[in-house]
């Protein structure tokens, strides 16, 4: 178990987050959308998540038991700092698609440690998040336009902003009773 955090703390605050973002594209669905269709080519946001990305990899190095490999700790802490730094420099294109995508992929990791331990049947629906953001993440890291694509698909006009919002902020709430009741 790589974080120590219990699924009811995970599933309050990522339905927290959830039902959060989802209120605001619901109650303001063209400054969302406004924001999210130059998301996935600004070079400013993407170089801070990738700086954020870089970050939580290299404490995550430091951190973790590397058993065989602890002994290139040094090594490797400094390979991905150069390889963050190198990506914000060398793949301009598409930084913050790429960026969110390594987020997503440490994110994944956070929920399926909370999720390991727990035994109560609902615990899948966390996992199965954890399952989409892992997928989601090794997508938008290979082919980085899809993060384009599916905001357009999703936030394509204010209706289908608001629709999208109103369904995040339900399934927010539902994994906030989830965390409250069951966990």
């Amino acid at each position: 178990m790589t974080y120590h955090l219990s699924l009811k703390v995970v599933a309050i605050i990522l339905g927290l987050l959830g039902m959060t973002g989802g209120l605001i594209a619901a109650l303001r669905p063209a400054a969302v959308r406004h924001i999210l269709i130059g998301l996935p080519r600004n070079f400013r946001a993407g170089a801070i998540a990738m700086g954020i990305a870089t970050l939580w990899t290299d404490i995550l190095i430091y951190n973790i038991d590397l058993t065989e490999m602890t002994q290139y700790r040094a090594w490797l802490l400094i390979f991905f700092a150069v390889l963050g730094l190198m990506t914000i420099i060398y793949l301009p294109d598409f930084l913050f698609s790429r960026a969110m995508g390594v987020l997503l992929l440490l994110g994944a990791e956070v929920l399926f440690s909370a999720t390991f331990p727990a035994l109560h049947p609902a615990r899948h629906i966390v996992t199965i998040v954890g399952y989409v953001w892992a997928i989601a993440g090794m997508c938008f890291v290979v082919a980085p336009y899809l993060l384009r694509d599916l905001i357009n698909f999703f936030h394509g006009s204010d209706a289908a902003t608001r629709r999208t919002g109103a369904i995040k902020a339900a399934f927010g709430l539902l994994l906030i009773a989830l965390g409250i009741t069951c966990f």
